[in-house]
């Protein structure tokens, strides 16, 4: 209804619009039909005037003819005179004429103006009654329009107040609904209160049971892995960028660079092969007693700082941190080695040792050897270099690589190897020269190049099994029980522990998921190591 009354009154204001164009355009007409009949007007004025001094012009003319005929008869003398004035007479005469022609050209072409003046003034009103033709019948439309509109807003105001009576009865009902609604959202609140309150509490209870479950598996989880990795060399912590099979690399790169270019130095010195060799060697010795003592005395300096006591009481006081204390140990063994390394260096420079004078001579070797022993003396177990073998001793293939010659004896260790702890298992094999037969100094070969270690391959590293965290070493790590068919590994271990945590030590899944010979065999081997707390009944 609202649009079609704002086109009824776009109609309406269009025909005012049009209307005020036409009352316009005749007021034009008007005013130039009155400017019209203005120079109309001055034209006959003009015309008028003309005419009148032409009449004077002929009056003239005519007084002068007559003058001219009286002096006729006068004398001779006033003859010529006379004529003379004639001829000026004449001329005048003459002009006046002229005059009078271009007078009357004049009154010809304002006649003509006129006339055109008239034909346009026809054709002005002629146009003009066709404008107000054109105007009586837009208007008459107009009118037409506006009586239909006029009809068509009432039919629009009627339905509307119809509409208003729907909306407002349809309002009432919405109210009255919307306090019904108001009603039951107040009740349901008060039910939805009355249950959250309920599920709140059984939530509460809930979480604090869960809380207690998960801090009851935190605390078992910690203290058998704990229990598992303390003085423990067969697990490996992943995180650990320096732990036993990393250093083992470091050990062999050590070798193939740093010792290469010491040896080259010391080779510069001595001109003697094996006497260059023995000082490298003996460099190596002394950097790892150095830093054992004073791994060894940070400990107990570590542990006496704790308790502010001797070192008896703070063994018995600190049993249960013990494992802590060699992680942060770890942790912070690059900056306690960066320390100790300039404690070593200025121990070197006190000695009277030719052999410790040579380690000055060679920084890079000496460097990379200290902080390769310090790293060694931090793990837990410490990492350690195997036994050397003596001269004559048979050549053991699983520990060492041949020099430059080999033979089932030894002749002299060139590089010692690398044991994952003491009596453990080979992390890296050393280098040593071989004889032909025992007693008997066997020839090197000709060729002067030194051979460079490889990387341990797959088959010398010792196989690692991951267990959470932590990396079983599997070569010592399992254990075997009184039957062959129930021996336990490291990753029946790790299976173990993960069914454990999976059916939270229902004895009954774990038997099914294992076998009831193997879970007795995993039982009776953590137990054995760790104790029984955590554990389910057997």
């Amino acid at each position: 209804m609202e649009g079609s009354k704002g086109t009824v009154n776009g109609q309406h204001q269009n025909l005012e619009d049009f209307a005020k164009c036409l009352v316009e355009l005749s007021q034009g007409i008007t005013q130039e039909h009155r400017n019209l009949l203005a120079k109309e007007d001055e034209y006959k004025r003009t015309i008028a005037a003309l005419q009148e001094e032409k009449r004077v012009l002929t009056i003239t003319v005519e007084r002068l003819t007559e003058k001219n005929e009286q002096k006729c008869s006068t004398s001779e003398t006033d003859q010529e005179r006379k004529c003379l004035r004639t001829a000026e007479l004449e001329e005048e005469l003459e002009v006046c004429k002229f005059h009078l022609q271009n007078g009357t050209r004049q009154i010809q072409q304002l006649q003509l103006k006129e006339k055109e003046l008239q034909e346009r003034v026809k054709e002005l009103e002629t146009n003009l009654e066709k404008k107000h033709n054109e105007f009586m019948v837009l208007n008459s439309e107009k009118d037409e329009r506006l009586h239909t509109m006029n009809n068509e807003n009432n039919d629009h105001l009627k339905r509307l107040r119809e509409l208003t009576n729907l909306k407002i009865t349809a309002d009432k009902e919405i109210t009255r609904l919307k306090e019904r609604v108001r009603e039951l959202e107040t009740t349901k609140l008060q039910r939805a209160e009355e249950c959250e309150e309920e599920q709140q509490k059984t939530r509460t209870e809930l979480a604090c049971n869960r809380q207690e479950l998960e801090d009851t598996k935190t605390r078992l989880s910690k203290l058998l892995g704990q229990r598992l990795t303390d003085a423990n060399p067969n697990i490996a912590d992943l995180s650990d960028q320096n732990r036993p099979t990393k250093l083992a690399e470091r050990y062999s790169e050590l070798y193939d660079n740093q010792w290469t270019e010491a040896f080259e130095t010391l080779d510069r010195m001595y001109c003697d092969e094996q006497q260059s060799i023995s000082h490298l060697f003996n460099i190596l010795k002394i950097t790892l007693e150095f830093c054992q003592h004073e791994a060894k005395s940070q400990m107990g300096l570590l542990k006496r700082a704790l308790v502010l006591d001797d070192d008896r009481k703070a063994d018995r006081a600190l049993s249960l941190v013990q494992k802590q204390l060699k992680d942060c140990r770890k942790t912070f063994a690059k900056e306690s080695g960066t320390s100790l390394f300039t404690k070593f260096k200025m121990k070197l420079h006190q000695s009277n040792s030719t052999v410790e004078q040579n380690a000055l001579a060679v920084d890079s070797f000496l460097k990379e050897c200290f902080t390769l022993c310090w790293l060694m003396c931090v793990q837990d177990p410490p990492v350690v270099f195997g036994p050397f073998p003596r001269r004559g001793d048979r050549f053991e293939t699983d520990a060492y690589k041949a020099y430059t010659s080999s033979g089932p004896f030894v002749d002299f260790v060139v590089w010692p190897a690398l044991y994952l702890h003491e009596d453990g298992p080979v992390l890296c094999k050393g280098i040593a020269q071989g004889l032909k037969r025992n007693g008997f100094d066997g020839r090197r070969t000709q060729d002067n190049e030194v051979h460079t270690s490889e990387q341990v391959s797959e088959q010398n590293m010792l196989p690692e099994v991951e267990v959470g965290e932590f990396k079983v070493v599997g070569g010592n790590a399992s254990t075997k029980a009184n039957d062959q068919s129930t021996a336990v590994t490291a990753a029946d271990v790790q299976r173990f522990f993960q069914l454990m945590g999976r059916y939270n030590n229902d004895k009954s899944k774990i038997i099914s998921e294992l076998g009831e010979n193997k879970y007795r065999a995993c039982y009776d081997h953590i137990t054995s190591n760790f104790g029984t707390t955590g554990l389910p009944p057997i």
